[in-house]
């Protein structure tokens, strides 16, 4: 991989929703490009399972957000596991694979909870930028903010909720605009080997000098 090449990873939290999830797999698809979609365990039954399955069948990767999306910081270690196990679980029943990759909700980890991800070999990842989806506003005001704040190897975070469409609506003309903008839409497990090709290619350069 060369030094110039540019990449950012899409990330969806709080799925998998019921109405949303399918209009963003349709999105990613259309624009041939794969994300990663941190779901909750507590969301996954018989009807939303099959939208997890698809979008494993899709080529996207399935990082676990935790059952219940407590705080889970307030929790013991154990009621912790619990919250990562079951998801596990959950995911795995859908799609017969393990899970890599885990984010805390709101961001929030302390180190009982950095151990219980060790322990369950997952890694716990969290955003370098944030569309702020959640918050309601306007598509417009989405693509703004993403794009104002877009770098190289960025995790850009989104949501995959139901009761907003402002997501939906931006999607599109982001990945456009980051695509000539010269941008490889990449999965997190994408973004790993890049970032670790980036710090040996500058290791080598280091050494050499």
């Amino acid at each position: 991989m060369k030094n110039k090449d540019k990449f950012v990873a899409l990330t969806f939290d709080d799925g998998p929703s019921y109405n949303r999830a399918g209009d963003i797999i349709n999105i990613l698809e259309s624009n041939k490009t794969k994300a990663t979609f941190f779901v909750l365990g507590e969301r996954i039954n018989k009807k939303t399972s099959e939208i997890v399955n698809k979008i494993h069948k899709a080529g996207h990767e399935l990082g676990n957000h935790s059952w219940s999306h407590r705080k889970l910081t307030s929790l013991s270690s154990e009621e912790q596991l619990q919250e990562l196990e079951k998801t596990n679980v959950a995911i795995k029943n859908a799609t017969e694979q393990n899970v890599k990759w885990f984010r805390p909700p709101y961001g929030c980890h302390n180190d009982n909870l950095i151990e219980n991800t060790n322990r369950l070999n997952m890694c716990s990842i969290l955003w370098t930028v944030d569309s702020l989806d959640w918050q309601g506003d306007k598509s417009e005001i989405l693509v703004e903010r993403v794009l104002s704040n877009v770098h190289n190897g960025a995790i850009i975070l989104f949501h995959d909720h139901d009761n907003k469409s402002n997501t939906v609506e931006a999607l599109s003309q982001i990945i456009e605009i980051l695509k000539k903008s010269g941008y490889k839409l990449v999965t997190l497990s994408e973004w790993e080997e890049r970032v670790c090709d980036v710090v040996k290619a500058r290791n080598v350069s280091i050494k050499g000098e």
